[in-house]
């Protein structure tokens, strides 16, 4: 096997032993996603009450409040939806799946814009951000930092990327941005 196979083989098992760790980490106690649980649970109040900001929401390390908007909750109602079918583990494995596939997204962003235009780099770029003690906090807990990066991202580098929108489509990234 030459360099490049080599590389690219070690580039997998290292994405996919971070994969295992956060998917299977959780149920052990060494993962809690209490951002997770504050989002699905603002949601939910927003939309069945109307104290959404009065209240703090528990999660399994003790009690937080919903610090977003109230467009934020609209937002977060999917994740609602999903806990109330499938519970909260299947949501976070969702929740993190979606985060991974967002920094591969970041990391072909970026790369493009460099002109690297090579899917191995793009692969190993979102391996080394999954490496990263930001990255590996922000779904630990269950954050939505990703989805913002990915977002602005779009947003500052669609003509790197994509012809241009027309009329309301082009300002979608910002106002969501704006609204969380």
């Amino acid at each position: 096997l030459n360099k490049q196979v080599l590389g690219t083989l070690g580039a997998i098992l290292v994405f996919l032993g971070v994969l295992a760790t956060l998917l299977f980490s959780w149920p052990l106690g060494w993962r809690t996603p209490i951002d997770l649980e504050v989002y699905w649970q603002g949601a939910r109040q927003f939309w069945t009450a109307t104290n959404l900001y009065e209240l703090r929401y528990p999660t399994r390390t003790g009690t937080l409040p919903f610090t977003y908007p109230p467009f934020a909750a609209i937002i977060f109602t999917p994740a609602w939806w999903l806990v109330d079918i499938f519970g909260i583990l299947f949501t976070s494995h969702i929740f993190t799946l979606a985060s991974l596939l967002m920094l591969f997204a970041i990391s072909k962003l970026l790369l493009s814009i460099a002109g690297i235009h090579d899917r191995r780099w793009t692969f190993i770029g979102g391996v080394a951000m999954c490496l990263s003690m930001s990255v590996h906090s922000t779904l630990s807990i269950g954050q939505i930092n990703i989805a913002l990066l990915t977002l602005t991202l779009v947003d500052v580098t669609r003509s790197h990327h994509v012809d241009k929108l027309n009329g309301w489509a082009q300002w979608v990234p910002l106002g969501v941005l704006s609204g969380v």
